[in-house]
């Protein structure tokens, strides 16, 4: 199918005192938000002069943990508030909610001379690409209900509490809830470590995000939401009778819409996110053809509303538009959105892609971010791929994005990324003619191109090492791609660092076969083998994400049962069962993106055994396959490399 990529604009009037959009977008909002201390994310920053002298040793651990985490959690939670503003203005103001009672429960403590409460110190650990709900501390105790209510239906409405003395009431139950139920969750850390200047920090920001509701009148009201209802006509108007399958990062913004909707008359619609008990049931009774039918006492959906939970191994191609109510941030998400439908079995022509971008207000929104990179990189608080959609070149990256520019995708060399996805942008670029001709390519086909010469000073011509690329599959329908070089050595297993070797124009001319090609064929394919009998399968080269969560969980395992005081027998055997999984099967797509970024943000090996065990048993890890003896591995086909010195002169390709 045809992939047409569309934009729905809703527009922001600024001097529309009803428009609550235009409120939040304000310059105003924003200079809260990047003058915001965060110091519950930077606690490093406020421990005095003589800390690890006058700490114990249980002492010393947290504060040690607590400078190595420096200012990475400042920009990531920085770079989240914009990520929710951006997907919702009820979910923003949710955040700015929460952010407010937290500062007051650390507040609590430090006057009250009370252990602070410390949870994670990771960047890892805040990344939205783990949970779709937001998670201040591992896991969501579910005490810190929210003071949101709903007015009578002729004021519908989500009202916040706009009394600061009632956050401080609030503080003191909660933290009594976490100090008692929920006390092995948190590091504690006793207050004499902290300098005064934390106290005011916290209480500055809990009464800086206090003008961010009084902008929205401590109040939400969805009737007003220019964004719903641009959602809403699409679902009604343009396409009242279709099935229609709506992405967006957060259960918040999820949950609202869902309510929202069929608030206003939708029917046949369900909402998934992390916290929905059996996903799979709700792809099927929205996409019943592609999943085998439903089952006794359940009904079809016409409109399906999920977070990215649904984002990758399932099959929802009974329906063919896709809409993105926010911004992933991790454009590779775009990707895997549109592939739940852009699949095999899929009998629509053209799949229809909309994306949300405010008509007046996206230039305002690029230049948050712009504004907001200048200050992350003086303070270089941000890592990981969400970096990547800053600068200067953001706003062409939009366009290209929705117009599927190839290179769009790439990243840097050594970075591992979604292959499948730059592949497709490749497939995507080349004309009707050149794919018909390519998909009717025999087996084992073999072509020879010249190296490119480059030029640089210092270096050889060629740095770049003639010889073979081959591509393979293995029997468990898994892809390798082998590089050696002309006397058989591997040179990269890299999928990423060869597919881009491969490269060259459709101008570029062929040259005759090497002597050895087939041997080397032959030697990459013997590579490749070894290979899947070392390291059971596709655990791939040293930096691939799958060898690497495999041998840290193996490091880990081996620590735990060194220390048995550190752990369960539950725990051993839990994190046993993942690694062989892991050992036995790839990983699904999203389980790899989510560990790549992970691993990039530099996750502690107990938080990424509680990731993966979690993946695990959410059926979110590896995908299984058939398991067969190692064989050889069908060559789909290779690729010589020749400097253009070495062809003499022969003449035929």
């Amino acid at each position: 199918p045809i992939r047409q990529p569309r934009t729905i604009k809703f527009d922001l009037n600024e001097n529309d005192p009803n428009d609550q959009y235009a409120r939040l977008y304000r310059d105003e909002v924003a200079a809260v938000i990047e003058d915001l201390a965060l110091p519950r994310y930077g606690l490093a920053n406020y421990l005095i002069k003589d800390a690890e002298r006058v700490a114990n040793e249980r002492e010393r651990k947290i504060i040690n943990n607590l400078n190595r985490a420096g200012r990475r959690l400042i920009g990531f939670c920085r770079t989240n508030l914009f990520k929710r503003l951006e997907s919702s203005g009820f979910s923003f103001l949710l955040s700015v909610e929460r952010h407010i009672l937290r500062n007051m429960v650390t507040l609590y403590a430090l006057e009250n001379g009370l252990p602070i409460p410390i949870g994670t110190q990771e960047a890892a650990m805040l990344d939205t690409a783990i949970s779709d709900t937001e998670v201040e501390f591992l896991e969501e105790d579910g005490n810190e209900s929210e003071t949101v209510e709903r007015l009578p239906e002729d004021e519908w409405a989500y009202t916040f509490t706009d009394n600061l003395d009632a956050y401080r009431a609030r503080a003191k139950r909660v933290y009594e809830i976490y100090r008692t139920e929920f006390s092995r969750r948190f590091a504690w850390l006793d207050p004499k470590f902290f300098t005064p200047r934390l106290k005011n920090d916290l209480l500055n920001d809990a009464e800086a995000l206090l003008t961010i509701l009084r902008r929205a009148e401590f109040r939400w009201q969805p009737d007003r939401d220019a964004k719903l209802d641009a959602l809403y006509r699409l679902l009604t108007e343009t396409h009242p009778n279709d099935k229609v399958l709506v992405f967006t990062q957060f259960a918040d913004t999820a949950n609202y819409l869902g309510e929202q909707l069929q608030r206003r008359g939708l029917a046949d619609l369900a909402v998934v996110t992390s916290q929905t008990p059996n996903p799979v049931a709700f792809a099927r009774r929205f996409s019943p053809e592609s999943n085998g039918g439903l089952k006794a006492g359940e009904t079809e959906l016409r409109i399906l509303i999920a977070t990215d939970v649904l984002a990758e191994g399932q099959n929802l191609q009974d329906a063919f538009i896709v809409v993105n109510y926010d911004l992933p941030w991790a454009i590779i998400r775009l990707i895997q959105r549109a592939g739940r439908v852009d699949r095999i079995g899929q009998k629509h022509d053209t799949i229809l892609v909309y994306s949300f971008l405010p008509a007046e207000g996206v230039e305002r929104i690029i230049r948050l971010r712009q504004r907001l990179l200048h200050r992350l990189q003086q303070n270089q608080e941000v890592i990981g791929t969400d970096e990547s959609f800053f600068g200067e070149e953001v706003a062409n990256k939009l366009r290209d994005l929705y117009t599927e520019k190839a290179g769009v995708l790439d990243e840097d060399e050594d970075e591992d990324v979604d292959l499948a996805s730059i592949a497709l942008q490749v497939w995507n670029s080349a004309s009707a003619h050149d794919q018909k001709v390519a998909l009717a390519l025999p087996p084992i086909v073999s072509a020879t191109r010249p190296l490119p010469r480059k030029e640089v000073e210092g270096e050889p011509p060629y740095p770049d090492p003639p010889g073979v690329i081959a591509y393979l599959r293995f029997p468990d329908g898994t892809d390798a791609l082998v590089r050696v070089d002309e006397k058989g050595n591997l040179v990269s297993q890299s999928l990423v660092t060869v597919f881009r070797a491969a490269a060259c124009a459709p101008d570029t001319p062929a040259l005759p076969r090497a002597e050895n090609h087939h041997e080397l064929v032959a030697k990459a394919v013997q590579l490749a083998v070894q290979e899947q009998i070392q390291l059971g399968g596709q655990l791939g080269s040293l930096r691939s994400i799958r060898r690497r969560v495999y041998e840290r969980l193996r490091r880990y395992r081996d620590h735990l049962r060194q220390n048995p005081t550190l752990f369960s027998a539950d725990l051993l055997q839990r994190l046993e069962t993942v690694i062989n999984a892991i050992f036995r099967f790839p990983l699904k797509e999203s389980a790899r993106e989510t560990l790549g970024r992970q691993l990039r943000l530099g996750i502690t090996d107990k938080n990424l055994a509680e990731l993966v065990i979690r993946l695990h048993q959410e059926d979110r890890l590896c995908q299984p396959t058939e398991e067969t003896e190692p064989s050889e591995p069908q060559i789909i086909c290779s690729l010589g490399l020749r400097m253009v010195e070495d062809v003499g002169g022969e003449e035929d390709a």
